[in-house]
Order: C-alpha cells, then sequence, then structure tokens
C-alpha cells in the first residue's frame, strides 16, 4: 500500500487534521501496466496519455515487453516505466490497425498488427481483451486524424 497525505493548509505542509488516503498497487498505473484514462474528444487524443506494458513484434524479431506509451499520435517503447529514454518510437499517422491474420504467425485473440504499406509492421499483443479494446479504439482515432 502507498500512503498519500493531502493537507488543508495553503503552505502544503502536512498538518495533523490532514486526511490520509491509501492507495493499492492496483491503483497506480505506473507499477502494474494497466492503461490509463484517455480522452478523446472531435477525434482528438487528449491529455492522460494510455499507458501498459505489451509485448511487441517487430519485423520477424523475438517479441519483446516494453513499457508503451501513445502520446499524441507517436506509439513510444520503452524498456521499463520508470525509462525517460526511449528505446523505439513509431509515429502511427496512416497506420491502420488491424487484426492479425494467420499469415503473421501470432494469436489474432490478443494482439492488434499495426501495418502501413512499405513499412514493417508492429505486433501489439495484450493480456486482456479489455486493454485491447481500448487501445484499439485510441490507436485507430490516432492513427487516423
Amino acid at each position: 500500500l502507498f500512503k498519500a497525505v493531502v493537507s488543508t493548509q495553503s503552505t502544503g505542509k502536512p498538518r495533523t487534521d490532514s486526511t490520509s488516503m491509501f492507495f493499492s498497487s492496483e491503483d497506480m498505473p505506473h507499477s502494474t501496466g494497466k492503461a490509463q484514462d484517455t480522452t478523446i474528444s472531435k477525434g482528438v487524443v487528449q491529455s492522460g496519455d494510455i499507458e501498459a506494458f505489451l509485448v511487441v513484434k517487430i519485423n520477424d524479431k523475438e517479441p519483446q515487453r516494453y513499457w508503451c506509451v501513445l502520446r499524441g499520435m507517436v506509439l513510444i517503447l520503452y524498456a521499463g516505466n520508470y525509462d525517460k529514454r526511449s528505446k523505439r518510437e513509431l509515429p502511427i499517422l496512416g497506420y491502420d490497425v488491424l487484426t492479425p491474420q494467420p499469415e503473421d504467425k501470432v494469436d489474432p485473440v490478443s494482439t492488434l498488427k499495426l501495418y502501413h504499406r512499405n513499412m514493417v509492421p508492429w505486433y501489439l499483443t495484450f493480456t486482456n481483451d479489455i486493454e485491447k479494446d481500448r487501445w484499439y479504439e485510441i490507436l485507430t482515432k490516432a492513427a487516423s486524424l
């Protein structure tokens, strides 16, 4: 559990009459890999980037686990959720978000394919359907702006 102290004093210092709140690791998106809330308004992805640990396969290389962040129209891959330097970046404008076909040799139930002609496809594998559906909706909006 994590503890946060909320102060009612204008100086920002904790007081004896402050309120303590406890958060489990499930409430902390950076510690669990759960996607944060993202607002889609008028076709524009706005504040509250979506981010999660995903397994990513690029080309015929072995799939690797990355902390993935969609910031605006760029998918950014980090080695971990506290890294400041990205491993790879993919501007997704113009990409199609698809369900993989059998010839892609990935699990079509838990995977999305980012495809652009003349580019190497990227495959994103998710741990559950809810996460996959959220990413599909947001990636589709960001890729078609």
